[in-house]
């Protein structure tokens, strides 16, 4: 997916390219994912507010993996190894953000998840790490 200059970036999308500017650069990928809940606070503040996203998300796609692995690669994914289909993001080069679809079955509807490397936190507070799963 080839940069549109053209393209006007979401309110919520441009916040956040500001704070990754001038965020102090904690360094490398830690290579270690984690979810919304593994972060100090993350079971509390992302309760409901996450899932409505990640609902979203499932509701299209949930019976079709393939139609979301479709989607996601319109819009710059790459295929990772994880649930029944993993799709990673690079919103920013050096914050990676994976969606992971788990297909409905006899006991549970469809559902997404989705994983961080666990050094977004020294980029972004809990605030910001959830508005980039909006944009």
């Amino acid at each position: 997916m080839k940069p549109n200059p053209q393209r006007e970036l979401a309110e919520e999308f441009q916040i956040l390219l500001i704070r990754y500017l001038v965020a102090n650069n904690p360094g490398p990928l830690d290579g270690k994912e984690v979810s919304e809940k593994d972060f100090p606070g993350g079971v509390t503040f992302f309760q409901g507010r996450i899932l409505c996203i990640l609902h979203r998300l499932s509701s299209g796609t949930g019976a079709d993996p393939d139609a979301f692995e479709s989607r996601c690669r319109e819009l710059g994914a790459v295929l990772v190894p994880h649930g029944d289909k993993a799709m990673r993001f690079f919103p920013f080069p050096t914050i990676p953000v994976t969606y992971v679809l788990w297909m409905a079955d006899e006991e549970f509807p469809a559902s997404v998840s989705v994983l961080f490397d666990s050094s977004i936190s020294g980029w972004f507070e809990l605030d910001m790490i959830l508005r980039l799963c909006w944009c």
